[in-house]
């Protein structure tokens, strides 16, 4: 579903100025995008993760559906106009029922309008799917932790975007979209973080700069949920981050975070701030419920993410994940 919303936010990109002359001699930073549904470093496993960069040297994307203990299980990179897609398990196409498991895929573009866009989800299915998988649509379509970048680049300016779903469900081709569970961010300032929305209008969370808010067992695990990190040329989201597990080195692992990075047209050769370490970003910046997020300070929300996150480092070193 995230997949549809690629060209949009491309296209937005490339209106403001970015990707107009892809072999221009001007010095400007790489746009860059970044998301992960889970990345536990000290384990290395990553699950769902995405990442894209679009410069003067060309695009790339890269997806990792699953990543265990250091070893890529599903996953896969394109560079040079070229694009990619696979599933660790999936159904044969039908117009009855698609299901893809730890499915992921990249794409990029060259020439006039250079772009990068990668996604990823450890599970898609669709009832009745409106095309050839789930991804573009149907009567009913989930995706379950679901990651998607984006970056554009030109000789005036630079875009980057990331986002990441826990959940992404979609009826009667996307006439109705609920999300659960979100964080994006993009070069431009976009960035948020919160609990559900649906059709757009989110619910707990933040939008715009925020420390979110802390959570912390003295001598355990300290957390933050719905930190969102918004520059000016850079920023990022996350729904949650482990910065502190026991004796393991920090940050422990994040929980679908965001970030992204780029250079404003007519800003010449100076570079993007790079995104806060640690910070994640949210879902998409043109999609379902980027702006209006009310603050929360709620204690169910709170607890029912400090289960979430817990329970996500626990299985960090052994989960298996989904497509993109």
């Amino acid at each position: 579903m995230i997949r549809r919303l690629a060209p949009l936010v491309v296209a937005a990109a490339l209106a403001t100025g970015y990707g107009t002359a892809f072999a221009a001699p001007v010095d400007v930073a790489p746009g860059g995008g970044d998301a992960s549904a889970l990345e536990a470093a000290p384990f290395q496993t990553c699950v769902s993760c995405t990442s894209v960069s679009g410069g003067p040297d060309g695009p790339s994307a890269h997806a990792t559906a699953l990543r265990l203990l250091g070893h890529d299980v599903s996953g896969g990179s394109s560079r040079g106009g070229s694009s990619q897609r696979d599933a660790l398990v999936a159904l044969p196409s039908n117009p009855v029922f698609d299901l893809a498991v730890a499915s992921w895929e990249t794409g990029t573009e060259v020439g006039t309008a250079p772009a990068a866009q990668s996604r990823s989800a450890v599970l898609d299915a669709a009832v009745l799917p409106a095309g050839e998988d789930s991804t573009t649509g149907g009567l009913l379509t989930v995706a379950v932790l679901e990651s998607f970048s984006d970056a554009a680049w030109s000789g005036s300016g630079s875009h980057g975007y990331g986002a990441s779903n826990g959940a992404d469900i979609g009826v009667d081709n996307g006439a109705v979209v609920i999300i659960l569970l979100h964080s994006q961010a993009t070069s431009d300032g976009h960035d948020n973080a919160y609990v559900a929305s649906v059709d757009g209008e989110a619910a707990g969370g933040n939008a715009g700069e925020s420390s979110g808010m802390p959570l912390e067992v003295p001598g355990v695990v300290k957390l933050t949920l719905f930190a969102v990190d918004a520059g000016p040329d850079a920023g990022s989201a996350a729904v949650g981050t482990v910065d502190r597990l026991l004796d393991l080195p920090a940050p422990t692992a994040g929980l679908l975070t965001s970030a992204a990075q780029g250079v404003r047209p007519g800003a010449g050769s100076v570079g993007a701030r790079p995104p806060t370490a640690g910070a994640v970003a949210a879902p998409t910046a043109a999609p379902r419920g980027a702006a209006g997020v009310p603050a929360t300070g709620s204690g169910p929300v709170a607890g029912m993410l400090l289960v979430l996150a817990g329970a996500a480092v626990a299985a960090a070193s052994g989960r298996r994940r989904r497509r993109a």
